[in-house]
């Protein structure tokens, strides 16, 4: 073999192994770059997940403080205002009580809004007593407040329809009142099914109801909706006079004002009042009370029983929310009725 030839082929096998080692080393480079880049994502996701779960313990310490807080007012007073301290819960900071991330609570009092249930007397229908009398009170303060303007309702026949509806479906009976339903309607239905007669567990049930639309029960961006107004919590049928909405506290007499409903409220917000709150009728001491007005005494009270919880909790750009409802009894226990996170 020539030395020329030799060479030459001495030169082309380091030009080979060069070209084998750069692919070689691209290769590791583009190995390691996607090594990094998935121990990070995994770094992330790992780190985001164990955000997530403490997240979701913050919310979940939101029950415990709750139920806490309500124990303790009841200690302190009998009854119950949007003076006491669980009402002012969304103003109050819980930062310092975690390492990573802070909590927020908002309770709402369930009993002072309208018990859906109460609509029919406790056992089914029977001899008109107290019960029954009570019954007849909520389904007029209900009419009412279909009637207010706050939703978009056509008439006293559309009102009335809903709440005649809402008592059949409710009722233990299949007589159908004058402008309600029954199971014959419901089984007529393109899509049929049931009628309840009975109590119901859930706002979202009323939509199965002849009449009720969403827009009607949850509202839009625009308009509360009537279940801001509604509870399925409580069986004796009475309002706190103390907490509930301006518009429940509107139609409960027919004579009623929007103005005498914000005079109310504006003498429960009162700090100085906060004693004459525990009598029910302490709306008698308003300035400018008329005098024909008498509210139906057996249909509202000044003690709550049932609250709704929004606990969230929250790090940077991540939250975890809780929604609960607790119950305090006239033992002062407070119990967990139904809770959720999202």
């Amino acid at each position: 073999m020539k030395a020329g030839s030799l060479k030459m082929r001495c030169r082309d096998n380091r030009g080979m192994a060069l070209l084998i080692t750069i692919m070689v080393i691209s290769l590791l480079i583009a190995i390691t770059v996607q090594f990094n880049r998935t121990v990070r994502q995994n770094y992330f996701a790992s780190a985001a997940q164990l955000d997530g779960q403490n997240l979701r313990m913050i919310a979940r310490s939101g029950v415990t403080f709750a139920a806490a807080i309500l124990e303790a007012d009841a200690i302190e007073n009998k009854y119950d205002s949007l003076l006491d301290s669980w009402a002012s819960l969304e103003t109050e900071s819980f930062a310092g009580l975690f390492s990573r991330g802070s909590l927020s609570m908002e309770l709402t009092d369930l009993s002072g809004r309208l018990q859906i249930n109460s609509l029919v007397q406790e056992g089914g229908e029977g001899e008109e007593g107290e019960e029954e009398q009570n019954a007849n009170e909520n389904r007029e303060i209900l009419n009412r407040l279909l009637l207010s303007g706050n939703f978009e309702i056509e008439g006293e026949t559309e009102a009335r329809e809903i709440v005649d509806s809402l008592v059949d479906w409710l009722d233990t009976d299949d007589r159908e009142s004058d402008f309600g339903a029954e199971e014959s309607y419901y089984q007529s239905l393109e899509n049929p099914y049931g009628c309840r007669n009975g109590p119901v567990g859930a706002i979202e049930e009323l939509l199965l109801v002849k009449g009720m639309t969403s827009d009607l029960l949850f509202g839009d961006a625009d308009s509360a909706g009537l279940a801001d107004f509604l509870t399925v919590h409580g069986t004796d049928g009475k309002i706190n006079i103390n907490t509930a909405p301006v518009e429940i506290l509107q139609a409960m007499h027919s004579l009623m004002t929007e103005e005498i409903a914000r005079n109310l409220d504006e003498y429960r917000s009162e700090a100085g009042n906060a004693a004459s709150l525990e009598n029910p009728e302490w709306y008698r001491s308003v300035s400018g009370w008329p005098g024909d007005i008498e509210l139906p005494e057996k249909s509202f009270s000044t003690v709550s029983y049932y609250f709704q919880l929004s606990s969230e909790g929250l790090f940077h750009e991540q939250r975890r929310r809780l929604t609960a409802v607790l119950e305090r009894n006239s033992k002062n226990t407070v119990s967990i009725l139904y809770q959720k996170v999202e």
